[in-house]
């Protein structure tokens, strides 16, 4: 029966019809964006929300910073008078959530005025990505998207995450990156080098399990050394220039991340964005005890973790191989499903699990050109039905209740995805 939904789907999925609505949806949203920002008032949208809303958390930081204020870039109160001086009449605050020496990157942002910098820095995060899907291909021996206007780029562009991190004003260029060149650098058989760029997600460490875990199964020592060379610089740097806030980010964090132990509407963040398992745990066990969804999320994350053992057990680490590439898609895609938080612009990490397929055996799998179109659509669509359904759930029964329909499809899609691929013996 999945064989033939997914024919159909991947009948219905032509180069033309994905050419067409890829252009299509960048057109759209291009244009809402713009004329958002234009009938907005000062550093506010249409909306009255900041232009880039996230990163007006990273710009506020840094201009406490600027004022010899680092001591408060965790203190809610005094990040929302900030955020009252930039956007006058602001309604939320947005928190700043990195670690202190993320600081380093944002400083200079901070220097410029607010729509100055918030068009620099998402200029910097089209450039690093751009530079990520180069590095990608060209380490791949696949024809460069990039030189000219063939349908795969635009499908890259397309892809909905891509807009929203863009439109957030999120640092997802930069990760984007970092991630990518790990893995061209173990591709390249530079352990030592990859450790150490991987290293520099220090600031989301959460996004970097998808090639550290490889790395300490196939105990990989030279890759691990570099990571840790890394780490350890960044920490350093950390304690040495802020020595106060590095004490006290994991209590901050902590308090941020309230929500994932069943705060569906969430202290910071509206849970209906987040596509994690872990996420979906604390929705649906939101109506009993506290202890119930931590002890499902600890078990999504040994779950996780148990998968990546097994798809790993049986490769070799030969990264010219089909086989090494299919695991390392396989393994970041894991760790992004079973993360704590992944929040919905993030999925746009997807897309180097999509590129590495591309040098496998399973470039021309139905389950694949089946499941990515559907990734797509629901990468836009399905944390909006989520809010439908919250709604919904709290009017009918009374308890915030919902179903990230992004999540299941992420997980039957990646076992789909490995069935075909042990067919294909990877």
């Amino acid at each position: 029966m999945f064989k033939t939904i997914e024919l159909r789907i991947s009948s219905l999925a032509t180069k033309e019809r994905k050419k067409f609505y890829s252009a299509l949806f960048i057109l759209v949203s291009v244009v809402a964006h713009l004329s958002s920002i234009l009938l907005g008032n000062g550093n506010a949208d249409y909306f009255n929300s900041p232009i880039g809303q996230d990163f007006i958390g990273f710009y506020s930081a840094a201009r406490l910073f600027l004022l010899d204020r680092a001591h408060q870039i965790y203190d809610i109160p005094t990040l929302s008078a900030m955020q009252q001086e930039i956007v006058p009449g602001l309604q939320s605050t947005t928190p700043y959530m990195n670690p202190p020496f993320a600081l380093l990157i944002y400083a200079p942002f901070g220097m410029l005025p607010y729509k100055t910098a918030w068009l620099l820095w998402v200029a910097m995060q089209l450039a690093f990505f751009v530079i990520a899907i180069r590095l990608l291909y060209s380490a791949l021996q696949i024809d460069n998207p990039i030189k000219t206007s063939h349908p795969n780029w635009l499908y890259i562009a397309s892809f909905p995450p891509v807009v929203l991190w863009i439109t957030y004003g999120q640092a997802t260029g930069l990760i984007f990156l970092i991630l990518s060149a790990s893995i061209v650098l173990l591709l390249r058989g530079r352990d030592f080098l990859a450790g150490i760029v991987l290293g520099m997600l220090a600031f989301k460490p959460h996004l970097a399990l998808g090639v550290a875990i490889p790395l300490i199964l196939a105990l990989r020592i030279r890759a691990i050394l570099g990571g840790a060379s890394s780490v350890g610089l960044f920490l350093g740097l950390s304690f040495a220039f802020f020595p106060q806030e590095t004490l006290s980010y994991p209590k901050a964090i902590s308090y941020f991340y309230t929500f994932f132990n069943g705060n569906v509407n969430g202290l910071y963040f509206p849970l209906w964005g987040e596509v994690t398992i872990a996420s979906s745990i604390g929705v649906l066990t939101y109506p009993f005890p506290l202890w119930v969804g931590t002890i499902l999320q600890w078990a999504s994350y040994c779950l996780g973790g148990w998968l990546m053992v097994r798809l790993w057990k049986p490769i070799s680490w030969q990264p010219d191989s089909s086989s090494w590439k299919y695991a390392m898609a396989g393994s970041v895609f894991l760790s992004l499903l079973f993360n704590a938080h992944l929040y919905q612009y993030d999925l746009v990490l997807l897309i180097p699990v999509f590129i590495l397929l591309e040098g496998t055996k399973l470039k021309n799998s139905i389950a694949l050109q089946a499941w990515v179109p559907v990734i797509y659509v629901l990468s836009l669509f399905s944390p909006h039905l989520s809010r439908i359904q919250l709604r919904l759930s709290v009017e009918i029964i009374g308890t915030p209740l919902f179903l990230q329909l992004i999540t299941i499809v992420l997980l039957f899609a990646f076992f789909r995805v490995r069935q075909e691929g042990l067919i294909k013996s990877l």
